[in-house]
């Protein structure tokens, strides 16, 4: 792969087989699989170095354990600086640089890194 848009555009409606996050070494990972006409194919995602994350959820949505199998709507690289009238969360940066789509949920992350099939990327700041 020669960018980071065309790594994660082969993720956009991938079927989630594993879903990994480690707060402790600031790690996520993902395993997932497409196929195409018949042809598997299996992918790694590798998120590290993140200093947040944000799940956003829709209000009465279903849990993702009520899932019968979990789907990489999208995935993007972003610029989303969110704002907070709290005093108390807007100590925080809320500033992320990729988006994560799970069916109608989101995970925003500001990340270092991603390694999609054993390729480093190096998002955006």
């Amino acid at each position: 792969m020669s960018s980071i848009i065309e790594a994660v555009n082969q993720l956009w409606y991938n079927s989630i087989l594993d879903l990994d996050i480690d707060f402790l070494n600031q790690k996520i990972g993902f395993k997932t699989i497409s196929i195409d006409n018949g042809i598997k194919k299996y992918h790694s995602v590798n998120i590290s170095f993140f200093s947040e994350l944000m799940w956003i959820s829709w209000q009465n949505d279903v849990t993702l354990n009520e899932c019968k199998y979990l789907e990489m709507t999208s995935i993007s690289e972003c610029d989303i600086k969110l704002s907070s009238k709290n005093k108390w969360i807007s100590q925080f940066e809320n500033q992320f640089n990729l988006a994560i789509e799970i069916w109608s949920k989101v995970l925003l992350i500001n990340a270092e890194r991603i390694t999609i099939d054993g390729i480093d990327y190096i998002l955006k700041e």
